[in-house]
């Protein structure tokens, strides 16, 4: 490692994050698997886990930290898994959307990097129960590597684990009552400023349909909502383009979108995701 590597791993040592120097080949696995369940089902530790193909090796200096927190469990990066981060010397090289490692005024957080339209950058949590962070000149902050892999020693769960997660989800499941069409129509009233183009009306069909609220696949029906409750808004979509975002991980229910696996990513991804929360929060409150 150069002086620079040497610094932060030291730094990241300081902080008990346990760190170590990836300085040999890892085994690259053939098959992947994606595990980890949407956090809304509870308290169940993620099964993620990521093998670390040989080429990764090659991208430069690859260190693995313990995590500690759950201001990223929606990202699937619970406490106590361990991360790969590729160090970088600033924020160029880091992208929207890039879970990151963050020099806080000298505290250690990981967080998605995100730069909005006024320019200004921040880092998000992936966990309602914290506030994004907006770095600026007011505290000293660096990034200093991007998450390329999470993992755990053990991805196990008991039987008697999986059991009760069945059994909340199964239970929460038959206690769903799907909202009111007063209820609907004031959601929609309520985002409609936010949508500033067609297809983002996506993210509102999204989110009605996870609350029971429309038939999944029913874009015909959603697009005459739409014309009957805010008939002079000046981007209504056609059912047509609202298809065709109904691909990847926006296929799914909002919990499982995941930005790497959708037809939109960055900030764009955020755009979406924000909306369709504020929608399903609407309905919660």
């Amino acid at each position: 490692m150069n002086e620079y590597e040497k610094e932060i791993f030291q730094w990241l040592a300081d902080a008990g994050l346990n760190p170590v120097h990836h300085n040999m080949a890892v085994p690259h696995l053939e098959v992947s698997a994606q595990c980890g369940l949407p956090t809304e089902l509870g308290d169940l530790d993620s099964t993620r886990y990521v093998a670390i193909p040989t080429e990764l090796l090659r991208m430069g200096t690859i260190l693995s930290i313990d995590v500690k927190g759950n201001s990223m469990e929606d990202a699937g990066i619970y406490e106590g898994n361990r991360i790969e981060i590729l160090l970088v010397e600033n924020e160029s090289s880091v992208r929207d959307g890039d879970t990151v490692v963050a020099d806080l005024d000298g505290g250690v957080t990981v967080k998605t990097f995100f730069c909005d339209e006024e320019g200004d950058r921040w880092l998000l949590p992936h966990n309602e129960k914290y506030a994004p962070i907006q770095l600026t000149s007011d505290i000293p902050w660096r990034i200093v590597g991007k998450v390329i892999a999470v993992r755990t020693d053990n991805p196990h769960t008991s039987t008697a684990g999986m059991l009760k997660i069945m059994k909340r989800a199964k239970k929460k499941k038959e206690e769903v009552v799907p909202p009111s069409e007063r209820a609907v129509r004031k959601a929609i009233c309520r985002v409609a400023d936010s949508v500033t183009y067609g297809r983002l009306w996506f993210a509102v069909y999204r989110a009605l349909v996870d609350q029971g609220a429309l038939m999944a696949n029913d874009y015909n029906g959603f697009v005459a909502l739409l014309r009957d409750t805010v008939p002079d808004h000046e981007h209504l979509p056609v059912a047509s383009e609202l298809k065709r975002m109904s691909v990847q991980s926006f296929n799914k229910p909002l919990p499982l979108w995941q930005n790497y696996d959708a037809p939109v990513q960055g900030a764009r991804f955020d755009e979406y995701y924000r909306i369709a929360l504020e929608v399903t929060r609407y309905f919660k409150d």
